[in-house]
């Protein structure tokens, strides 16, 4: 069975501002994953809502 391998993309705030469109189409589309850091080092996740969605639903159980 193959398997997808998840590599979860860095970039910056500002490159997140600037391309806001174009990584959302990849989130949803493809299943990508993106962290997301400021100057000041702090970080967030950004995922797909279905993805976060059946992530809930896992831990729900």
């Amino acid at each position: 069975m193959l398997t997808k391998e998840y590599i979860m993309q860095a970039v910056l705030y500002s490159q997140t501002r600037n391309n806001l469109r174009e990584i959302i189409n990849q989130v949803c589309n493809n299943f990508d994953e993106f962290i997301i850091t400021t100057k000041e080092k702090q970080s967030a996740v950004l995922i797909s809502q279905d993805e976060y969605n059946s992530m809930k639903e896992t831990t729900n159980q």
